[in-house]
């Protein structure tokens, strides 16, 4: 999955100072040393791809009781952008009333709106996200049908870190 144009260049920058940095190391320059004379002209780029490792948890339990308008249940705030995940989350009623719940970024839907009845066993619910950003808080927000409860665990970010490089010939 391609990074965005803007976590490229945020990317690129960070993977700049690091290459600098290994580079005075191989090259034995002191500290002051002037970065254009030592840089190569290699261009990195890093970020994020989907894949079943996890890497971040919020795994206590949340519960809500019959609403008429969605509750939030899980939040997780980024603190580094994430290109590309697979977002994964539990879900469980008390009873088989209709229960709905859905992932948001800052309040507002992303992605799939989930909905359904006899949820009495942990269902597990998943979906493929892309840009969010550091900063970005992502929750998962639900609601039950009346004389229900609802309950959330689980909430489960998974990805890999990859680099690509760019040499010049």
């Amino acid at each position: 999955m391609p990074i965005a144009p803007n976590e490229q260049a945020l990317a690129s920058d960070i993977m700049a100072i690091k290459r600098w940095t290994l580079n005075k190391l191989r090259l034995g320059a002191g500290v002051d040393a002037d970065p254009t004379e030592i840089d190569e002209p290699n261009e990195f780029i890093i970020g994020t791809i989907l894949s079943d490792n996890l890497q971040i948890s919020n795994a206590p339990e949340r519960t809500t009781t019959e609403s008429a308008s969605f509750v939030k249940l899980k939040e997780v705030l980024l603190t580094a952008a994430i290109p590309a995940c697979r977002l994964k989350f539990q879900l469980k009623t008390a009873a088989t009333y209709a229960y709905f719940a859905e992932v948001r970024k800052n309040g507002t839907l992303e992605g799939t709106a989930w909905s359904g009845f006899e949820a009495t066993d942990w269902i597990t619910k998943s979906e493929d996200f892309s840009g969010w950003a550091a900063g970005d808080l992502i929750q998962i927000y639900a609601k039950v049908e009346s004389g229900s409860t609802i309950r959330i665990r689980n909430m489960e970010f998974y990805y890999d870190w990859a680099a690509l490089i760019i040499q010049d010939p």
